[in-house]
């Protein structure tokens, strides 16, 4: 199975937060699975930390790419055609991170 762990997912994921259901964590750390972290979420990450609106263990840039590798999670790269396209998307959610 693929899975795309969103911003609140890799979050929880790392944190152990009682949010990422007990199957959900299995999925993610089943080898049988290709589990995939977008670097748009990694981006996201870093702004929120930078202005303060996010507590981490340790900052992104050693903290994303520390559990991306204990895990076996692959960077998922954004192309512009990627970004262009993500524009035609419909509008069903604002961004509510710090709700994670």
């Amino acid at each position: 199975m693929k899975l795309l762990l969103d911003t609140c997912a890799f979050l929880w994921f790392q944190s152990a937060a009682p949010e990422l259901s007990p199957s959900a964590r299995l999925a993610i750390l089943d080898p049988e699975n290709d589990v995939y972290f977008s670097v748009v979420s990694a981006w996201e990450i870093g702004r929120k930390y930078a202005n303060g609106s996010l507590s981490l263990d340790a900052a992104p840039e050693v903290l994303i790419p520390r559990i991306r590798e204990e895990s076996g999670i692959v960077s998922l790269l954004l192309t512009d055609a990627d970004a262009l396209m993500a524009e035609k998307l419909p509008r069903f959610h604002k961004d509510r991170l710090t709700g994670c």
